[in-house]
């Protein structure tokens, strides 16, 4: 018998990357808490990490942005802050950082 085919809420998504960044456990960990297969857990992270660097643009990439219809800057870094856990440090290719 075949599984149904599931769709995830960006929330979900985020939530599942962030983690997998902070590096609080392994994928395999991860994907049994989180019930998906850890190359979509590496996908999931990878975009994220690749999608980062569009929060630094220029005013230039703003405007795009809100051209396209997807979200503003500052409602992304309220999604971000709420995903994060309070005060937690963030490790990132062994660097720490704290929200």
């Amino acid at each position: 018998m075949s599984r149904k085919r599931r769709t995830h809420s960006a929330v979900f998504k985020a939530k599942v990357a962030v983690a997998a960044i902070r590096g609080e456990k392994t994928l395999a960990e991860l994907s049994e808490q989180f019930q998906i297969h850890s190359n979509q857990i590496q996908n999931w992270k990878k975009q994220l990490l690749n999608g980062a660097e569009d929060l630094f643009e220029n005013g230039s990439g703003q405007k795009k942005r809100k051209r396209s219809g997807l979200v503003s800057l500052d409602s992304y870094w309220r999604f971000i802050s709420d995903l994060c856990l309070a005060r937690q440090p963030l490790n990132l290719n062994g660097m720490m950082w704290s929200f």
